[in-house]
């Protein structure tokens, strides 16, 4: 077998024999497989073993030429399992349920200059008529999902404007070996190292793998494509980081939390996975399609000759050869009948198909963007029509193409996803001959029809034998009921109650298509998810169905208000608050501008952003929410993001009436005063023809689905003091201070609230002082460099307002401030002037004149409300903001 990793000049070779058990766990197998791989080392040569993951992934492809698609096991655990390698290549945790399936190999290296291989019996070597394409490890042309030059795994591959192709290259988990910076897991798996985001970029930048100097940070859009890749190998449960241009800093992408990202600091710690681009030019890529023009990617020749000779009577001597070169002669008189037979002799070449990177002009044969063969192509008024065929093990049903009832077969083609694409089907009467003809070698063909093959056909299809009526598909629309014999060409009417599937999809490239092998986003018209930004702009925030119809709920930008605003608006950039006239004018403003659909919302629709947007909320049994945090929002999210306030909501039975929505307490008010003004924010229900299946809004409580939310009658707008509401003293506030003052202005509603910070610990007040205090640290001992300390609570309370929190326990408690001295607002600053009496002139006391700034700050004693100009005293900042929300007559 070729070398996977060892030197230069060492090769490998593996065992004829193949280990297995029949029952067991896992781990309790792999004393056994090495017990295997320590017997042939006695038996024969030392040194067998039993390859780990990194050498039996590397040797993967070599093996299964020689010992079949397998699964392997490997030697490498993981806690109580072991690794191994499924028949698709990819790495996978052997279950115990399964590990009658895997079979164990033992390898052994060694240098051929010192044991020369021995010559094979039966074997002719042919000289090669042609020189072989690259492979993609070795700088050719790659498929998604193989190795590349730098020993990583292939992601996407696109093809540039002068016919050179590029191929994203992922390196694996274990990219950093031995690294001092890795972390090492039970049984010596190497996986990704962790970094701060300030050394990330530096360590992806020292990866040399395939002796390969051009690794680096892969950006967002590129960790975002593997990470929802159907071949996805980054299975951390931590973030990995990405480059993002257009913020500061990197961002972080969790794999396991929906592949969502977030923006992160140079002192977070994250998983570094390495990229590089793997071009190949257009000379090479000719190379690979010149030789595959002329050569088939699977060839099967088969020869039989049988004669038969009339009966006669004869002498036959008959003489065998052992391994030990004895010699055994016999001669019997018989009556025979002469047959001449040579057997059935079959020989199968299998080369990668060729990737098809400019879909402006794919040939017969080449992979398709789904993954998949082209086997057809035809010309469209918009450009080039290709018939794709689904790979061969596009099914993970053991034995090749899945049997199935006529019910199921059109669900089972569906089913398929082949390079993310949804609109795979059961081919038709007329593409399933086109199938047969690639199965049974007919494509060139120049008949139209698949007629009965002279030759077995492909051992991919039917069941792997070639032979007559082994081999029926099943075609056409529901009711599904023709099945076609790939081997004899022979149709029927449900000849046999199953049939086999092979999947088609049927796709037109037009200009204004990618050349990328891709499937389009959400917002270009493809597949879309919750959490997707559609095609008119929105973000996706639920999903129904109804008589086959797909339809998405979205809400507009926070800055939807931008695009119709008046040129003298002055008011926020975010949601704008109006009165419900104003908000349905607005709105229908918006939708004019936007395109038909958009209103204001629902409270169901509501309920649904709610959902989205904060972080595992539960619900109780009267449907009330309860939220813990908000979720974490991708940038392409977070424009989307809705405030803390109310909400004005619509109905069809209440087209007239005033009700609104608390985001932030996830209530619904009816009946509010006619005259309020509250948030808006446009919503819409719109049909996209991308498709997709995602997972609608759900209720934690079930019937809180189908349940008008909770409703409260109130004639003013009830938003909480948390919401910049109207407040009390002792109320939390917008910040989660606890509100001190309130000061009311000359206007009606014009309220000004004092919020106090709450101390997150014991020594909170302790912060920046002098030495000399009782304070662990030290007391405050300048007045005014206090200010600015606390960021949002950066402001000093005045002496009412401190003397109000003097004389209540409860919310001193509240705040956890101590029974001493407090810093006010009032502050009392003074100049001394100081000389030196002891002057021998008028000139030398003007030389010695000094003088001496003091500031006396009026601190507050919180255990009675007491004042007293000092030096020395704690500090505790406000902050100050108006009440925004039905503030008249509060």
């Amino acid at each position: 077998m070729k070398v996977g990793p060892s030197t230069a000049e060492q090769s490998i070779e593996v065992s004829r024999e193949s280990f297995s058990v029949a029952s067991g766990t896992a781990i309790s197998a792999l004393p056994a497989l090495l017990a295997f791989a320590k017997e042939l080392s006695t038996k024969t040569k030392p040194g067998w073993f039993i390859p780990d993951q990194s050498t039996l992934k590397a040797n993967i492809t070599a093996l299964q030429g020689v010992k079949g698609l397998g699964p392997f096991y490997s030697s490498s655990t993981m806690e109580n399992y072991v690794w191994g390698i499924a028949e698709n290549g990819r790495e996978t945790l052997i279950l115990n349920f399964m590990i009658s399936v895997y079979n164990g190999v033992a390898f052994r290296y060694f240098l051929e200059k010192d044991e020369p291989c021995t010559t094979a019996p039966t074997t002719t070597t042919v000289a090669p008529t042609t020189t072989l394409p690259l492979a993609c490890a070795a700088g050719g042309l790659c498929v998604v999902g193989e190795t590349g030059p730098g020993g990583g795994r292939i992601f996407t591959a696109s093809q540039a404007a002068d016919g050179s192709s590029a191929y994203l290259e992922v390196a694996p988990a274990d990219w950093a070996g031995a690294s001092p910076s890795s972390s090492i897991v039970n049984g010596g798996i190497v996986v990704a190292p962790r970094s701060t985001g300030d050394g990330a970029s530096a360590l992806a930048l020292g990866y040399r793998g395939g002796s390969k100097s051009d690794w680096r940070l892969p950006t967002a859009d590129e960790l975002k494509l593997v990470c929802t890749a159907r071949n996805n190998t980054l299975v951390s449960d931590n973030g990995i980081f990405a480059t993002a241009p257009t913020v500061s800093g990197l961002l972080t992408m969790t794999p396991k939390n929906g592949c969502l990202s977030t923006v992160t600091g140079g002192s977070e710690t994250a998983e570094v996975r390495p990229v590089r681009l793997n071009v190949v030019s257009s000379s090479v890529r000719q190379a690979a399609v010149d030789y595959y023009a002329v050569n088939p990617t699977t060839t099967t020749s088969t020869s039989t000759t049988t004669t038969l000779a009339p009966v006669t009577t004869t002498t036959s001597t008959t003489t065998s050869t052992t391994s030990t070169t004895s010699t055994t002669t016999s001669t019997t008189s018989t009556t025979v009948r002469q047959t001449t037979s040579t057997a059935r002799q079959t020989t199968t070449t299998t080369i990668a198909l060729v990737p098809c990177t400019n879909l402006r002009d794919c040939a017969i044969g080449e992979r398709g963007p789904g993954g998949g063969v082209i086997i057809r192509k035809s010309a469209d008024t918009s450009g080039p029509k290709y018939l794709e065929m689904a790979p061969a093990g596009w099914s993970t049903a053991a034995g090749g193409d899945p049997l199935v009832g006529a019910n199921d077969a059109l669900k089972v083609a569906a089913d398929y996803r082949g390079g993310g694409f949804s609109d795979w089907r059961l081919p038709s009467a007329y593409e399933i001959d086109f199938v047969c003809r690639f199965a049974s070698g007919q494509l060139k063909s120049t008949v139209s029809s698949c007629v009965e093959s002279t030759t077995r056909i492909d051992p991919n299809f039917g069941d792997g034998t070639g032979n007559r009526l082994a081999s029926y598909y099943w075609y056409g629309v529901a009711p599904v009921s023709m099945q076609l014999d790939f081997a004899s060409a022979r149709h029927s009417r449900s000849y046999a109650p199953t049939a086999r599937v092979r999947p088609v999809r049927e796709w037109t490239f037009t200009t204004a298509t990618t050349t990328s092998a891709l499937p389009k986003r959400c917002d270009q018209g493809g597949v879309c998810s919750i959490g997707d930004v559609s095609p008119t702009g929105g973000l996706i925030i639920d999903f129904s169905a109804r008589n086959g119809r797909a339809t998405y709920t979205e809400i507009a930008r926070a800055d939807w208000y931008e695009s119709i605003k008046p040129l003298n608006w002055s008011g926020p950039r975010t949601d704008p608050a109006f009165t419900k006239t104003a908000a349905v004018s607005n709105v229908s403003a918006y939708g004019s501008a936007k395109g038909n659909g958009w209103s204001l919302p629902t409270d169901r629709q509501m309920r649904a952003a709610l959902l989205f947007f904060a972080n595992n909320p539960t619900f109780g049994a009267d449907c009330a929410v309860r939220i813990s945090s908000s979720r974490l929002l991708t940038v392409a999210q977070g424009a989307f993001r809705m405030q803390s306030g109310s909400y004005w909501i619509a109905a069809t039975n209440r087209t007239s009436k005033f009700d609104n929505f608390n985001f932030a307490t996830g209530a619904a008010y009816y009946d509010v005063a006619s005259n309020a003004q509250y948030n808006v924010r446009p919503f819409a229900e719109q049909p996209y023809t991308g498709g997709g299946n995602p997972t609608p809004a759900i209720w934690a409580t079930p019937k809180c689905e189908v349940q008008t939310i909770p409703t409260t009658t109130t004639t003013t707008q009830l938003v909480s003091c948390a919401g910049r509401g109207p407040c009390r003293i002792g109320d939390i506030g917008p910040n989660k201070g606890v509100i001190i003052g309130i000061r009311r202005g000359a206007t009606p509603g014009d309220i000004t609230y004092t919020e106090m910070e709450v101390a997150t610990r014991g020594d909170y007040d302790c912060q920046g002082t002098n030495a000399l205090s009782s304070c662990l640290t030290g007391q405050y001992d300048d007045f005014e460099r206090t200010r600015g300390l606390n960021g949002t609570f950066d402001d000093y309370p005045t002496i009412a307002e401190l003397q109000t929190v003097a004389v209540s326990s409860k919310i001193k408690q509240m705040l956890k401030l101590r029974n001493s001295y407090y810093f006010s607002s009032t502050y009392r600053a003074s100049i001394t002037l100081l000389a030196d009496v002891n002057a021998d002139s008028l000139a030398d006391l003007g030389r010695s004149l000094e003088l001496e700034d003091s500031t006396l700050g009026v601190a507050v004693d919180m255990s009675n409300g007491r004042t007293k100009e000092t030096q020395f005293a704690y500090f505790r900042g406000v902050n100050h903001w108006k009440c925004q929300y039905a503030c008249i007559g509060r």
